[in-house]
């Protein structure tokens, strides 16, 4: 008795595939991982950002935030996911301390190391 092969279907492409993809590229990950642990890394990200409503253009504009705010060292796609929704409100702001004026002629006794 001979066996039909059948052969395998495609299956649509959904909004998570495309933030894998965006994913892949963005971080230079490879998109069709040979590790399962790396597959179930890159789906645990995908489905968060779906679930996020991330798009190809907010992930690439949001991790480019990312990296101009807090340099190379942060720019992982973990590191996206924590902190979506303060990349996208543009809350990112310097968090030092600001110079506060002082009213004329209080401080003008003190000596600073100058």
């Amino acid at each position: 008795m001979k066996r039909e092969r059948t052969v395998k279907k495609t299956r649509k492409r959904t909004p998570k595939d495309d933030v894998w993809d965006a994913i892949c590229l963005e971080f230079g990950m490879d998109p069709s991982p040979k590790i399962r642990s790396h597959r179930t890394r890159l789906g645990r990200l995908a489905t968060d950002l779906t679930a996020l409503g991330a798009t190809e253009s907010e992930i690439k504009k949001r991790a480019l935030a990312m990296s101009s705010q807090w340099g190379a060292k942060s720019h992982t796609p973990e590191a996206l996911v924590k902190h979506w929704d303060q990349l996208g409100a543009g809350t990112l702001e310097d968090k030092s301390p600001k110079r506060i004026a002082a009213k004329p002629g209080k401080y003008d006794g003190l000596a600073f190391n100058e």
